[in-house]
């Protein structure tokens, strides 16, 4: 996810709004990270997408390893 075009700031600002750090556990829909917009009035946030952990940042990057169990998705057609 890149997570510094999604909440529209540099790099170096990413690491001022960010609330959790790698390694963290977090739930569904906590905030990882916000930034004020509009004088202040308003707040462009980042929530956890699942229950899990924040695995790494590198750059702008943001990467999760959630704990959800995988699900098995069945196909339409059969196929290779």
């Amino acid at each position: 996810m890149p997570l510094a075009r999604y909440l529209r700031v540099s790099e170096n600002q990413l690491a001022k709004i960010m609330q959790k750090k790698p390694g963290d556990r977090v739930a569904a829909r906590d905030i990882i990270a916000s930034k004020p917009e509009f004088f202040g009035a308003l707040q462009r946030v980042y929530r956890a997408p699942g229950n899990g952990r924040i695995a790494a940042l590198n750059g702008s990057w943001l990467s999760f390893e959630l704990f959800e169990k995988p699900f098995k998705l069945q196909a339409l057609y059969r196929g290779t």
